[in-house]
């Protein structure tokens, strides 16, 4: 309430209400003009100062052919950024597919069938689609190079799970033999973030024997594989309690491929899927004129996002640790097991995407996470992540980055 020359004003919740939209509309106006004022004169400083680096990575490209012909090339922007770790003493940037599998195979049939298919295939110009299971990548002069292995074998990349093959020699869970799915998510934990030596390629594929599921699930079909040379008792050591199944665990290095590289090569190599029916890349198609006014919208808005998301909502909060203080472990934790079917009947309910419905379920396990955690920190209103996106145009042929 306020009174001025004897009449009583009286401000109103809606009034309030629109006053605070025009005051919020007039800042973000006031900070785009700031953010497009301050890229007309950070873009030319930028370009002057990354053009002499382009210039000289194209000096290094050129360079490393005469010094080291043996070098396959330069890993690319998308490959890189997920490429810079030291594999010999880290591997955050790991991407882990399990397969349950019916029937027995032993290690040469399952090398074969992954040389046969695989690392034979090629495409109609005779070139190798999967050669990048053959390379490991190495820095030199500030940029990261294929390189590949000198003394290739497949008894390094396929083998039994080491982790695995010890618990079953000490009679396996609860002494009958077999490997439960509560035994290999224990195990994956630092399975996950396990290194590779030296000059390999960051990729494996690791059979866990006589594996018991916990709940009834979908197998591919390996009953005509291996029957020829199973490993009798005598050679493994223990008594063979076999369940009739077993797990194949894939790990390969963010770097070598993208997840939907990785679906392909499985779906189709391994479980005999027709390219066809795999669901390609997620790209919305617009018109000639939507695509003019969002290339129109970036020009004018780009500014006003980096703005933001540079300086003005960067977390600031107990929860934002810098990278020095990070311990750089991975700790999984693992929900009880929801059927695709029963998660698209709840997105269809709901009347949103099935992405919106596990972004939800994600955030919303998250922040259980944060309250129990620590208690002593604030769980904050926002936080930000980065989500890559499918980029257009997706090869879906070999191993590729392309988001």
């Amino acid at each position: 309430m306020s009174k001025e020359e004897g009449h009583v004003f009286s401000i109103t919740p809606s009034t309030r209400k629109r006053r605070n939209k025009v005051l919020a509309i007039s800042l973000k106006i006031c900070i785009q003009i700031l953010a497009f004022g301050l890229y007309m004169i950070l873009v030319p400083l930028v370009l002057l100062i990354v053009s002499p680096l382009y210039v000289y990575r194209i000096l290094v490209h050129y360079l490393a052919k005469l010094v080291h012909p043996d070098w396959d090339s330069m890993m690319s922007p998308r490959d890189a950024i997920v490429g810079l770790e030291n594999i010999t003493k880290t591997c955050e940037c790991m991407l882990t597919v399990s397969l349950v599998c019916e029937g027995t195979i032993c290690l040469n049939d399952l090398r074969t069938l992954f040389q046969t298919r695989i690392l034979d295939d090629k495409s109609s110009k005779g070139e190798e689609l999967y050669k990048r299971l053959w390379h490991y990548f190495q820095p030199w002069m500030g940029f990261t190079f294929w390189r590949r292995e000198k003394e290739f074998s497949l008894n390094s990349h396929i083998k039994y799970c080491e982790e695995t093959e010890s618990l079953l020699a000490s009679g396996g869970s609860n002494n009958n033999g077999t490997v439960t799915e509560k035994d290999m998510l224990s195990i994956l934990n630092d399975l996950s973030q396990k290194t590779f030596p030296l000059e390999t390629s960051p990729w494996e594929l690791l059979i866990i024997r006589n594996y018991e599921p916990q709940d009834p699930c979908v197998c591919i079909d390996f009953k005509n594989f291996g029957k020829k040379e199973r490993l009798a008792p005598s050679e493994i050591g223990f008594e063979d309690r076999s369940t009739g199944k077993f797990l194949l665990l894939f790990r390969i290095h963010h770097a070598l491929a993208d997840g939907y590289s990785i679906l392909k090569l499985l779906c189709t190599k391994v479980c005999n899927e027709p390219s066809a029916t795999l669901p390609q890349p997620p790209v919305s198609k617009s018109s000639c004129a939507s695509t003019f006014l969002l290339g129109l919208n970036m020009l004018l808005f780009t500014p006003y996002y980096h703005l933001r998301q540079f300086v003005i909502d960067v977390d600031r909060n107990g929860w934002h640790s810098g990278q020095l203080k990070l311990t750089h472990k991975v700790h999984m934790a693992f929900s009880e097991r929801i059927s695709l079917d029963r998660l698209k009947g709840i997105a269809k309910k709901q009347q949103v995407s099935l992405t919106v419905l596990i972004l939800a379920l994600w955030g919303g396990a998250f922040h259980r996470f944060l309250e129990t955690a620590r208690k002593d920190f604030k769980i904050p209103k926002y936080m930000r992540a980065l989500a890559p996106m499918p980029w257009a145009g997706h090869p879906f042929q070999g191993l590729i980055n392309h988001w």
